[in-house]
């Protein structure tokens, strides 16, 4: 489970999450175009989303074990 705050972001987005220790995340475009990746390692992390475009977007967050979830994310 990740927790995804505040949302919608004007600048910095920040992930929670718990129980994993561990996950990877994708940001993509509404139509799928491929943004941002990258790893989070602690339970809590700052992603810099200052220069993308404001609009919406998605977020697929998946930890060691495989779970996975994709959220949306606005960019103001």
């Amino acid at each position: 489970m990740f927790y995804i705050y505040p949302n919608p972001v004007k600048k910095n987005r920040i992930i929670t999450i718990e129980n994993t220790g561990y996950a990877d995340y994708v940001i993509t475009s509404i139509k799928g175009v491929f943004i941002l990746s990258g790893f989070l390692n602690n339970e809590q992390e700052i992603i810099d989303l200052s220069k993308l475009t404001p609009g919406i977007y998605f977020i697929t967050v998946r930890d060691l074990q495989r779970n996975q979830l994709t959220k949306i994310l606005i960019i103001e």
